[in-house]
């Protein structure tokens, strides 16, 4: 797993991104390929279009999310087109369980995994 940064997240950028990712891994696919963040700079319609393109060309298998709203996630999934989105990466943990009320009843409704970061507060 590897993840593109919200700056990068233009259609160039996360192809650009994902190239240097396989150079640094000395890998040919990525298993799993996140956006970071949501970006303020580009559109989730730019990201996911170069999400599909890296699926269909075989060098990501899968793709996800970091920190993303359920809105976010709907709005990804319909870019992603037949690629699913798989996974969401949230701060979760037993002082931070706000999820559960919104995300994970959605992950779970939709066979999204949530991958949980940051398993105590700072």
């Amino acid at each position: 797993m590897t993840k593109v940064s919200a700056r990068n997240c233009s259609y160039k950028g996360v192809l650009s991104a994902a190239e240097a990712s396989l150079d640094r891994l000395k890998t040919s696919h990525i298993d799993l390929y996140l956006q970071h963040w949501p970006s303020d700079q580009y559109d989730v319609s730019e990201t996911m279009g170069a999400m599909v393109e890296l699926v269909n060309k075989g060098f990501v298998k899968y793709v996800g999310v970091s920190n993303f709203s359920i809105n976010l996630m709907e709005r990804a999934q319909f870019h992603l087109g037949k690629v699913p989105l798989v996974c969401n990466q949230v701060g979760y943990h037993l002082n931070d369980r706000s999820i559960e009320s919104d995300v994970l009843p959605f992950a779970k409704e939709n066979g999204l995994t949530i991958m949980g970061y940051s398993p105590w507060d700072d």
